[in-house]
């Protein structure tokens, strides 16, 4: 079962209107960039696992191996994901370590 041809265009213009407002805040808060470029990453992971995940829609069944190539597929994906959050979990992280600097500098003013 093929997915829709507009489904790829609609991920494209997403991905790109996410890009340029995370572009955006990391221009304007040069403080928090580390953690900007690290929801940059997780984004672009994620985009590479539903990618993968989407070819396994896709994929010929007439073929003789594409019961293995589908495994190959999700498996990739999963790993993919996986990074992804990682990723996630490292900018939140960051996020929040230097909220609480911010916070901590203005009591102590």
């Amino acid at each position: 079962m093929p997915l829709e041809a507009v489904v790829f265009g609609l991920l494209k213009v997403s991905l790109a209107a996410i890009f340029s407002v995370i572009l955006f805040m990391m221009f304007k808060d040069k403080q928090q960039r580390s953690a900007f470029v690290w929801i940059l990453i997780h984004i672009c992971l994620n985009y590479a696992a539903i990618f993968f995940l989407s070819k396994v829609l896709a994929t010929d069944y007439s073929l003789v191996m594409a019961s293995g190539e589908n495994s190959l597929l999700i498996g990739t994906s999963v790993l993919l994901w996986f990074l992804s959050l990682i990723c996630l979990v490292i900018s939140v992280y960051q996020f929040s370590v230097l909220r609480n600097q911010a916070v901590y500098q203005n009591k102590t003013k």
